[in-house]
C-alpha cells in the first residue's frame, strides 16, 4: 500500500480520502491526504531515496517553520518505501494557498525572515551555507560551509549549476563573468552580505 497512509496510520491519523494535488513535475508525484480528524496532508513521492531527495528538504522547511514568519507547512516524516518498492516520500501539512494576500505584508515577512537570528552554530559564526546538501527538484545542490559569500554564490550556487550543464557557450561565459568581476567579489565589493 501507500507508505505515507501506512505512517500516518501508524500514527494515529485514520485516513478517510484521498486525491491529486495541483501540480506535479517530471521528478516526483503529489498528493493529499484526509484525515478523520481534520487534517490535510500534502504528500511527495519519489523514485531516489529519502536520504537524497527529502532530507534536505524535511531539515530545511524545519528550520524555516521554526524561525519563519512565513507560512511554512510543518514536516511530519520522510522516509524510504518500505513495501519492497524503490523511492521515498515526505509527509507535510497541507496549506490552503488560495485567496488574495498582500504582497507588501508578504514583503515585510521575507525581510523579517531574512534578518532573522541564524540557528545554526556554523551560520551564528558568519558562515554560508547549511548542515546538509538537498535537491533543487531532483539536481543535488551542494551546501558544504564557506566564509565568503561570493564565493559560496560562484562556488556551490551559479557555479555548480553550470558544471551540471551541458552548454559549452554557457560554460564559456561563466568563466568570462568570473573573470571579469574577480570570481563575482567586484559584485558584492561594497555590499555586507550575512548569513541566516
Amino acid at each position: 500500500g501507500d507508505p505515507a497512509v501506512k505512517w500516518l496510520t501508524d500514527n494515529g491519523f485514520e485516513i478517510i480520502g484521498s486525491g491529486s494535488a495541483a501540480s506535479g513535475s517530471g521528478w516526483a508525484t503529489t498528493g493529499k491526504l484526509q484525515a478523520k480528524s481534520g487534517e490535510e496532508f500534502f504528500v511527495k513521492q519519489a523514485p531516489k531515496p529519502a536520504e537524497s531527495m527529502f532530507k534536505g528538504e524535511a531539515i530545511g522547511l524545519r528550520a524555516l517553520y521554526d524561525t519563519s514568519t512565513v507560512r511554512i507547512p510543518k514536516v511530519y516524516h520522510y522516509g524510504d518505501r518500505t513495501d519492497g518498492r524503490d523511492g521515498s516520500y515526505i509527509i507535510m501539512e497541507s496549506l490552503q494557498m488560495g485567496g488574495r494576500s498582500s504582497m507588501y505584508d508578504f514583503g515585510v515577512d521575507m525581510a523579517k525572515l531574512h534578518l532573522a537570528t541564524p540557528t545554526v552554530k556554523e551560520a551564528k559564526e558568519g558562515m554560508f551555507g547549511f548542515p546538509l546538501d538537498n535537491t533543487i527538484g531532483a539536481t543535488p545542490q551542494p551546501n558544504g560551509w564557506m566564509d565568503d559569500w561570493a564565493e559560496f554564490f560562484r562556488v556551490r550556487r551559479i557555479g555548480h549549476q553550470v558544471k551540471l550543464s551541458r552548454d559549452k557557450k554557457l560554460r564559456d561565459l561563466w568563466e568570462q563573468v568570473e573573470k571579469e568581476t574577480d570570481g563575482l567579489k567586484s559584485l558584492f565589493k561594497d555590499i555586507e552580505v550575512k548569513p541566516r
